[in-house]
């Protein structure tokens, strides 16, 4: 069986790697924030 019979095989690689992508945005976005606030004179706790 050929990869390319199968529609839903190119999307089974395209997903997660878009939603691990956007996650990793995500979670490199948290930590600039976060890092940010404790550099503050007055540290937020989130």
């Amino acid at each position: 069986m050929r990869s390319g019979c199968n529609p839903f095989f190119p999307l089974l690689i395209i997903y997660p790697a878009l939603a691990f992508c956007c996650f990793y945005q995500l979670f490199i976005k948290m930590n600039t924030v976060r890092l940010s606030l404790t550099r503050s004179p007055r540290p937020i706790i989130l």
